[in-house]
């Protein structure tokens, strides 16, 4: 039984603690996982998803996909101390997945491991009809944001002028306060005579 746990003396001391205490995952599986992850950070590199143990698949695949998208593996070549913290925010990471996934099993949607699937799924080898459609769904989204865009500062101005206008119109009307002064006073003036 003792040799099983002799996994846990390759772990650095500055990963023991989080590492042991994390909920996701049996004890040793998470070890040799993150023992996976150290390996292949330390080497400039991702870990390949179809060997690596720990975390399970769904969560496995989003932080292989956003530490990616990052290119955060380059910078942790040779850099321990970057590494273990990047580890670090990994078991963060998963933890805070794995509260989501409680409340909400069938919810997460991540759009960076969406765009990256989709980026996967486009090859180089487009024909021109599939390169023509491409640039068409590219054209649409952009003009949307554009037209969105127009909107919202259209209604703004508008506002802005609506306003001023209000503005203009409510300095140039005497108040009823005002009315009443001048009447006083032109009814004094009278009396005076």
């Amino acid at each position: 039984m003792d040799e099983r746990y002799q996994l846990l003396d390759q772990l650095p001391e500055s990963l023991y603690s989080t590492v042991i205490t994390l909920a996701h995952g049996e004890l040793l599986e998470r070890v040799d996982g993150i023992l996976q992850w150290r390996l292949a950070l330390l080497a400039g590199e991702l870990p390949r998803p179809e060997r690596l143990s720990w975390p399970e698949t769904r969560i496995k695949t989003t932080l292989l996909k956003k530490l990616d998208a990052l290119n955060i593996a380059m910078y942790c070549k040779q850099q321990p101390a970057l590494t273990d913290q990047v580890l670090l925010d990994i078991c963060e990471g998963v933890a805070t997945a794995q509260e989501y996934f409680k409340l909400k099993p069938d919810s997460f949607v991540d759009k960076l491991a969406q765009q990256q699937n989709k980026r996967e799924r486009a090859t180089d080898f487009k024909d021109d009809d599939e390169l023509a459609a491409s640039n068409t769904e590219d054209q649409q989204d952009q003009q949307e944001t554009r037209s969105t865009r127009s909107t919202r500062s259209t209604r703004s101005t508008r506002s802005t002028r609506s306003t001023r206008s209000t503005r203009s119109t409510r300095s140039t009307r005497p108040t009823r306060s005002t009315r009443s002064t001048r009447s006083t006073r032109s009814t004094r003036s009278t009396r005076s005579s």
